[in-house]
């Protein structure tokens, strides 16, 4: 599986890595799966920089025996994609920006994600939304769009727990461009369910990056 949080699309301002060397977002990735690692001891994906032909800078590969591999992407297509999130009005929150696009991408490799997946049943206007849609990667825009939504959840968690203040800010950021890019892909536009799904966050105590809360709180707004 290849995650196209950052798919691509047209209309937004491109990153170069002028803007943002490969090596400031590989330290990044570090301290985000080390910190999802400390609360989700079973995961531990191996990073890996390499050129593919995906134009989205940021991808997980999950395998059948369990290992998962996070994966940047360094090709100038892929690279712009970052326009997506990140542009001249916000600089001093670009670290935090790709720091939760990042837990989004190791949120693919939990186990509880491929039960979410499983038991999770898309009803009213997003599954009207997602007829006849064909996704990026040829699979099932629903069972796609489960797994983008638990992966969003992870990001927001993941935010909410490291941000502060600014993690209103980050979440919001993350919405909008659902919302924004959602015409290109249905399946991958979780904005309606995110947006409920921080506000019931908000509503409980704080909780850990884990699968574990997501799932729940992800229930909890179904």
């Amino acid at each position: 599986m290849f995650s196209f949080l950052l798919s691509l699309s047209l209309g937004f301002g491109a990153i170069s890595q002028r803007d943002l060397p490969v090596d400031r977002v590989e330290k990044i990735a570090h301290e985000v799966i080390a910190n999802l690692k400390a609360d989700n001891p079973s995961i531990d994906p191996t990073l890996v920089v390499t050129r593919r032909p995906e134009p989205t800078p940021l991808g997980a590969m999950a395998y059948s025996n369990g290992s998962c591999a996070l994966i940047v992407n360094p090709t100038d297509e892929a690279w712009a994609q970052w326009g997506r999130f990140i542009n001249s009005d916000n600089t001093s929150k670009w670290d935090e920006i790709i720091a939760a696009s990042i837990a989004h991408e190791v949120g693919h490799c939990m186990e509880e994600g491929k039960r979410f997946t499983s038991n999770y049943e898309i009803t009213g206007d997003t599954l009207r939304a997602l007829g006849g849609v064909n996704t990026a990667m040829g699979g099932s825009p629903s069972v796609v769009f489960k797994q983008e939504l638990f992966a969003d959840a992870i990001a927001v968690l993941y935010a909410k727990a490291h941000f502060g203040e600014d993690s209103q800010y980050i979440v919001d950021n993350l919405i909008q461009s659902r919302a924004r890019f959602g015409h290109d892909d249905p399946s991958h536009n979780t904005s309606r369910e995110l947006t409920a799904f921080a506000m019931a966050e908000d509503a409980v105590a704080p909780m850990n990056a884990t699968g574990r809360n997501a799932v729940k709180l992800l229930e909890q707004i179904h």
